[in-house]
């Protein structure tokens, strides 16, 4: 596992510009830039993407620009191609893999938001929305235990009702047999 406290390459150094992220809607694409999409797209079609994190191998920088772990490009919900890095080819990145990323002890939030083209702000922004779906999620997950343990409870009850029912019935019925 690498330890970011030792040389790696965010460690933040003195402020530069960043250049920020850039959105490309594929509708609004030339003709020509099609062309030259389509010819990629047959260009990397025979290659054989791999299907879990052990056939990624160690070939870095990651040719599999369209994984969802690639940290050149995202696709937006929309359908949109968002370039976190319009000002640098993708062999210029230094790291390329969001799950190599995730194997360090940790980040700053500056050293995050460099990774990812991102404001130390809108990282942090982005850790508190993900930490209070989370919480959101347990809080939820608990409500229904509860619920569930009070669902048994309560069928727990009724059905030992039922068995008191039927056994004074089975006992009346004996006494009126006499």
């Amino acid at each position: 596992m690498k330890n970011p406290g030792q040389h790696h390459p965010y460690n933040f150094t003195p402020k530069t510009r960043r250049v920020r992220g850039r959105a490309v809607d594929t509708v609004k694409l030339s003709e020509d830039e099609r062309k030259e999409l389509r010819a990629l797209e047959e260009e990397v079609e025979h290659q054989q993407r791999p299907a879990t994190r052990g056939g990624c191998g160690e070939a870095r920088p990651c040719p599999f620009v369209s994984c969802k772990h690639h940290l050149y490009l995202d696709v937006t919900p929309a359908g949109s191609i968002k370039l976190n890095f319009p000002d640098k080819e993708v062999w210029e990145l230094e790291q390329t893999c969001a799950l190599d990323v995730a194997e360090w002890d940790g980040l700053t939030l500056e050293q995050a938001g460099k990774m990812v083209n991102l404001s130390k702000e809108r990282v942090r922004q982005i850790e508190e929305k993900v930490l209070a779906s989370i919480r959101s999620t347990q809080e939820a997950n608990d409500a229904r235990r509860e619920l569930d343990a009070l669902r048994d409870a309560l069928d727990r009850s009724t059905l030992r009702a039922d068995e008191e029912r039927r056994a004074a019935v089975v006992a009346r019925g004996s006494l009126l047999s006499w």
